[in-house]
């Protein structure tokens, strides 16, 4: 049986496409559409495919089951009873463990001895432990073998340090009766593959929107395209890529056509076989996909291939991160004056995404920012954090004021008394210049204060709520160390859990410290960076605000995938950020990667160069943007951003400098187009 395997061109909205085709075919086939499952390969996606149904019905529907791969488990994959699978290891409960096992080996082999750098060192052993589940190689078969005799001495120590993932850890597992998540999300998928073939469903079952698999996806693939009602659609196939560079994509993984071949090839479907997934009128951006296809090819592009590139793409040039930032927001800005029209940026730079979100702010508009923000960078966070430097200082000057000057801090005063209070010892402390410490403050206060002044008795009671962080043994365990640091901080506040970000931050410590139990005491000069490691990278994703603007968006590349706005800007597309640099972790060089069937760098590249090429593809208008100078060095244009800049020279495309909307910091509005504004943001249309 010939699989069945269809695509959506890179010129078309996916989502969209694929909702029609839905129900489209549900119509021929006199069936229900809320019968069948979707798949897709994010959360987002997901949700994003939902739109698409109601835009393409017109009205409200039943929809199908709509589900994403990326967060596979039974009730996602309809697998609801029969299973006989070991269960995953929580991921802070491996953290620990491992972490453990780092402080077990004493510092041999430049193994960190203090319990925050275990724990961050844990993180990237966790790391590779998932991506070698995911490409199923057995590191303790693997990685003895890979270190060649030329090598240096140290990579024979760092495969020495790697014996906790490949020997004390699986006999851990082993013990417990349990897996990695990677391995057990690996078991669901060829679970669900095997029910699929034994017994084919009878609904419609369509997997879309894959790039590239890991094998067990790419399993799971093969089970859908040979059901009789089953469909895999590709995002972005170039059907008109020439059979010379398709031959070559197995030598060029980077190309953003290889992850797409590596799939075909691996579900059985030759090229020949992919067809549309539906007919539907031309968009009129072929010349730009012609473009983009001719770009990425090793072979430089000719004029005659990419004359017709077609109007829509933009370059904007800014002199720095700053004008960037402002030039973009005012572009978002302005295609917010055409009703009905949408726009987004997408960046995989957070600091421009949040200078970007700063400039809509001030131009009167809330936009929607998908990867959330930091919970260490949240109020009741901060507080903490403030509290843990307060500690470790012994209680210097300079902490203790920015802590009683954060705006959750009370102190058992009203908030305005407690500023005040904070002011005049700031003007106290300026005046004696004690020294570090509570005692030094207080000698200080009560010499210098008047009798009925309030400030002896308000720093008498504040090292009286201090007490659980102030006092007790020189070392303790980390869960009672930040226990007692959450108690000092519930006590000199009103309420530290309210709001969103109070109520995240509590889950997350719960969470954290029940995973600590158990762990060698730590020193409380280890609580600042232990407070880091355990408060990491977790991040903090408000629901939509109800003034946020619907129509505006910042998304990063994985949030960006399969969308499309009428609007978008590729923002900070400078080398090392857009693609981001390849990084190999700190346990193996590119060379032993490949030796040991580790993903390719180079593949990570071609799957983001597909992804941009989906999104140039299918929206109208796109603006291509890099700063001259980043930070405080010259930026290189990214990779992507050069092979696309020269296809446009070669074809002489470049138009005379056309300015996007831009104006002066703090304007409400962008002037209407003006040629004096043209030296201050420079753009360049491709035509």
């Amino acid at each position: 049986m010939i699989p069945k395997v269809r695509f959506v061109g890179a010129d078309r909205p996916f989502l969209l496409e694929l909702a029609r085709a839905w129900l489209e075919e549900a119509a021929y086939a006199g069936r229900d559409p809320a019968d069948g499952v979707l798949f897709l390969p994010t959360r987002r996606a997901a949700r994003a495919a939902a739109a698409a149904f109601l835009e393409a019905k017109g009205g409200p529907l039943i929809m199908p089951r709509i589900a994403a791969i990326g967060a596979a488990d039974e009730a996602a994959l309809g697998i609801l009873a029969g299973l006989d699978l070991p269960p995953a290891i929580a991921a802070e409960e491996r953290r620990s463990v491992l972490a453990r096992l780092i402080l077990g080996m004493g510092g041999r082999d430049g193994a960190p001895t203090t319990l925050a750098a275990a724990l961050l060192l844990a993180d990237d052993l966790a790391l590779l432990l998932d991506t070698a589940a995911q490409a199923e190689i057995e590191l303790a078969d693997t990685l003895p073998g890979i270190v060649a005799p030329e090598l240096a001495e140290h990579w024979q120590r760092t495969l020495d340090f790697l014996s906790i993932v490949t020997r004390a850890w699986p006999a851990i597992l082993a013990e417990r009766g349990a897996v990695d998540p990677a391995v057990r999300q690996r078991m669901l998928l060829d679970a669900q593959a095997e029910r699929w073939r034994l017994a084919p469903p009878p609904h419609p079952v369509w997997l879309a929107g894959l790039a590239a698999a890991p094998p067990a996806l790419t399993r799971l693939a093969r089970v859908v395209a040979s059901l009789e009602q089953g469909c895999v659609v590709l995002p972005g196939f170039d059907p008109d890529l020439p059979d010379e560079a398709w031959s070559m994509l197995d030598r060029t993984p980077s190309h953003p056509q290889a992850g797409l071949r590596r799939l075909a090839e691996a579900i059985g479907a030759h090229r020949a076989e992919i067809h549309p997934l539906r007919d539907g009128e031309t968009t009129g951006r072929a010349g730009r996909i012609a473009l983009l296809r001719n770009a990425f090819l090793p072979i430089p592009p000719t004029a005659d291939a990419v004359a017709a590139a077609g109007d829509g793409l933009w370059r904007l040039d800014a002199a720095d991160e700053q004008d960037e930032a402002r030039a973009i927001a005012l572009t978002l800005r302005h295609a917010l004056e055409t009703p009905g029209r949408d726009a987004a940026l997408v960046t995989p730079d957070r600091g421009l995404a949040l200078r970007v979100a700063a400039e809509l702010e001030r131009l009167g508009i809330r936009a929607e920012d998908s990867a959330g923000e930091r919970l260490a960078d949240t109020p009741p966070a901060i507080v903490l954090r403030l509290l843990a430097t307060c500690v470790e200082s012994d209680y210097d000057a300079v902490p203790v004021l920015a802590l009683l000057k954060h705006p959750l801090v009370t102190a058992g005063q009203p908030p305005g008394q407690c500023r005040a209070l904070a002011r005049q010892l700031d003007q106290l402390l300026r005046r004696a210049l004690p020294g570090p410490g509570f005692a030094a403050m207080r000698h200080a206060a009560d010499h210098e204060a008047s009798p009925d002044d309030a400030l002896p008795a308000f720093l008498a009671d504040l090292q009286l709520r201090l007490r659980p962080i102030s006092s007790g043994p020189a070392s303790l365990p980390p869960a009672t160390l930040l226990g007692g640091l959450i108690g000092a901080a519930e006590a000199i506040t009103d309420d530290l859990w309210a709001g969103e970000a109070g109520a995240a931050l509590s889950e997350h410590l719960a969470i954290q410290l029940a995973a600590l139990d158990g762990l060698a005491d730590v020193e409380p000069a280890e609580l600042v960076p232990l407070l880091d490691a355990v408060l990491g990278n977790a991040r903090l994703r408000r629901p939509r605000a109800h003034d946020a603007n619907p129509r505006v968006a910042i998304w990063g590349m994985m949030e960006a995938r399969l969308q499309r706005v009428d609007t978008l800007v590729l923002g900070g597309m400078v080398e090392g950020v857009f693609p981001a640099e390849p990084d190999p972790g700190p346990w193996l060089s590119r060379p032993m990667r490949r030796a040991a069937g580790l993903p390719d760098d180079a593949e990570r590249i071609g799957e983001a160069a597909h992804d941009l090429g989906i999104l140039i593809g299918a929206c109208d208008e796109v603006v291509l943007s890099a700063p001259r100078r980043r930070g405080r060095a010259p930026a290189v244009p990214s990779r992507f951003l050069a092979r696309i800049e020269l296809g446009c020279v070669v074809a002489d495309t470049f138009c005379s400098l056309i300015r996007l909307p831009t104006g002066r910091p703090g304007s409400t509005s962008p002037p209407p187009p003006c040629p004096d504004c043209v030296a201050r943001s420079r753009a360049h249309q491709w035509r």
